[in-house]
């Protein structure tokens, strides 16, 4: 506002650092040879009719994550009197961080899951803490996991698509293609246009619990 003072103007500040940190993690070159292909962008400024008073804000990450790879970006905004802004924003500059992770990044909580077999047909889970009431005895099977990641460990997902289930790391199992070859996992399948039911189960080690692929969760499925 040109009709107050620096102190009694106010101000929001974007402290997004640079892309020091992402190179170290990629081995200090972005050249595409570690999935990173570029550095991060932050696109702003104002778009449409300026008296809706809306500022566009974006960021742009050339990043290829493979299954397991995790990005992360730590950057802040800060909302201050005018006056304090310059040595506010300076102060959170070496806070700002990015880095590319090959490896899941572990977490010491969370707890020990166990999925079973329930019938020819279904499938149940119960943490380590609890009893799996209604294994199906005559096929026993059972695979563990834990609630949150763990290196070698990756993210499973029950989906339902109709009468169809599948069990895995595959979001886009049942996702059908369009003509110009892109996955539309919004729908079931061509013949299905309903979207998929997506739960998800926890962290598992790959291949463990193939057995239960193309069961369906039933989430009561153990009992009490």
């Amino acid at each position: 506002n040109d009709g107050k003072p620096w102190d009694q103007n106010m101000a929001l500040s974007s402290i997004h650092g640079s892309s020091s940190s992402l190179k170290e993690s990629v081995g200090g070159a972005i050249d595409g040879s570690m999935n990173v292909n570029g550095e991060t962008e932050i696109r702003y400024g104002i778009a449409g009719n300026p008296s809706r008073d809306y500022t566009p804000f974006t960021m742009r990450t050339f990043t290829t994550l493979n299954e397991g790879d995790t990005y992360v970006k730590r950057h802040f905004m800060i909302a201050d009197r005018l006056d304090r802004m310059a040595n506010r924003s300076l102060d959170w500059v070496n806070e700002t961080y990015q880095a590319v992770n090959y490896e899941p990044v572990e977490s010491s909580s969370g707890q020990r899951i166990r999925l079973f077999k329930t019938s020819s047909s279904t499938f149940g889970g119960a943490l380590a803490s609890e009893t799996c009431a209604h294994m199906d005895s005559s096929d026993f099977f059972y695979c563990a996991g834990s609630t949150t990641p763990k290196k070698g460990y990756y993210a499973h997902f029950a989906i339902t698509c109709g009468s169809q289930y599948y069990f895995g790391t595959d979001r886009y199992f049942f996702s059908p293609k369009n003509a110009g070859d892109v996955k539309q996992p919004w729908i079931c399948n061509s013949a299905d246009s309903s979207p998929p039911s997506y739960k998800f189960l926890g962290f598992y080690p790959s291949g463990n619990c193939s057995a239960l692929n193309g069961l369906l969760f039933d989430p009561l499925g153990c009992g009490s």
